[in-house]
């Protein structure tokens, strides 16, 4: 373990798989930051550009991400009730959905038997209509949402637990 410093106060953390690289999100940054690990630098800014009904600004634009298989991240944004799928090779987005109410928080669904692997499943948290849905990217980049269950006021976040 190393430490990096940064100029930026990160909100949001997801590591990708190899750990060569971090994403990360910023206040008043609309758009994903790239920290190359092995340079120990930001590299780029991947631009997510919010929906014009959606434009004002506003201090944590994306409050959680999580990498999928494929080399794609997705990007929760509480305060602008917005999920975004990016392709972070191209850093081009490859879906959003604008149909949730306050998503808050986004974790990979992991498996309890053998160790971590890649998926293209995750479950998100709504502050909003306070639910837990699962949600997939499709062979085409875009999200689909799956089943939702209602988990009570206030939830935060996600924690898998495995064993008694």
């Amino acid at each position: 373990m190393r430490k990096i410093p940064l100029n930026v106060c990160p909100i949001a953390v997801a590591c990708a798989p190899d750990e060569t690289r971090i994403y990360l999100t910023s206040p008043w940054v609309d758009g994903i930051l790239d920290l190359d690990t092995g340079r120990a630098k930001i590299t780029r800014l991947i631009p997510l550009l919010p929906p014009p009904e959606k434009a004002s600004p506003v201090e944590a634009a994306y409050s959680s991400l999580v990498v999928l298989d494929g080399g794609l991240v997705v990007a929760a944004s509480q305060e602008r009730s917005l999920v975004e799928v990016v392709d972070v090779a191209t850093g081009k987005p490859r879906d959003r959905v604008t149909s949730l109410i306050r998503p808050a928080w986004i974790e990979r669904v992991v498996s309890p038997v053998g160790p971590p692997t890649g998926g293209d499943a995750a479950l998100l948290i709504s502050t909003g209509d306070h639910t837990v849905q699962r949600v997939e990217v499709g062979a085409d980049g875009k999200l689909i949402l799956g089943g939702k269950a209602k988990v009570g006021a206030g939830p935060r976040c996600i924690a898998f637990r495995f064993g008694h």
